[in-house]
Order: structure tokens, then sequence, then C-alpha cells
């Protein structure tokens, strides 16, 4: 007689694939899959309704953690360098959330002297704000123009004096 725990531990060696099920790669792995495959899934129309798809070889969980390996620091998250290719080794890195921000399909990109960069990376760049840089381009300034021209140092003008 046995009270089950030696039939767990006899099923839990039969069934075990890799140990990792609850970690956050594999956590990662699993998301990644659903959003691409599976219409119930609510980010379906922004991954896999738009054509993104999982390269064949991560059908594998020990495959895709052999290709990126662990998770630098729990600040990292899965990220596609190219946001319209697909889940593969080569297009897929661990990024802080910093860089998965700046690369959205809605960022706007400028290019000046042929060097490409969000805006808020212009904004950083030049030591002005997202803002300025917005407000030029919505009064109708020309790229050049908007990143070439420096921002004016701010001077009150009319405060009146006290006595």
């Amino acid at each position: 007689m046995s009270c089950g725990c030696y039939r767990r531990k006899r099923m839990g060696g039969l069934t075990a694939r890799h140990g990792q099920s609850r970690t956050p790669e594999h956590q990662a792995w699993r998301a990644m899959r659903h959003r691409c495959m599976s219409p119930r899934n609510t980010n379906w129309l922004n991954y896999g309704g738009r054509g993104i798809t999982v390269c064949p070889e991560w059908t594998s969980f020990e495959r895709f953690y052999s290709d990126m390996g662990p998770r630098p620091s729990p600040q990292h998250s899965l990220d596609r360098r190219d946001n319209n290719g697909p889940y593969s080794p080569e297009n897929c890195r661990w990024v802080l959330a910093e860089t998965q921000m700046r690369n959205r399909r809605s960022n706007s990109l400028l290019t000046y002297n042929r060097v490409t960069h969000t805006i808020t990376e212009w904004a950083a760049r030049l030591a002005t704000t997202v803002p300025t840089i917005r407000g030029r381009l919505a009064r109708g300034w020309s790229i050049e123009d908007t990143l070439a021209t420096p921002v004016k140092a701010y001077k009150p003008r009319g405060r009146l004096k006290e006595p």
C-alpha cells in the first residue's frame, strides 16, 4: 500500500521532458506560440492574424531554449528585431522594456543623414523633447529642418519687476 507518492514519482519520471514548465522562458515560449497559432488569443490579430509565424524548429521548447538560452534578467522579455518577421533564432532576442518599446510598429521613424531613429531617440540625441519634434513636423517642417534647427533657449518676456 502507498499513499500515492510512489505513483506520482514513477509517473513524473515518465512524463517529464525538460523540467522547465514553470520558468519564465517556458512561459515566453508558450505565449509566443499561442499569439501566433490560436485565433482565440486576444492578441492573435496582431500576430498570427497578420502572418507572424513561429519557425518549425521552435515547436519544441528544448530547441527554443537551446537557441535563445536563459533570460539574462527578470526585466528581459522576448522581442523580434523585425516586427514583420517570424519568431526564429535569427530574428529573436531577449531585450529590456525600453528597447522593446522602441521596436514597435506604431513608432514614427525619421531618417536624417542616412541615419534612422525613432522620434524618442532623436530627441535624446539632440537634447530636445518629443513634443518639440512632433510640433515642428505637424507645422510642416521638413525632417532636415526639424532635426538640424537647434532649440532656442527659453527667455521669459514681459515680466513685471517687483517694487
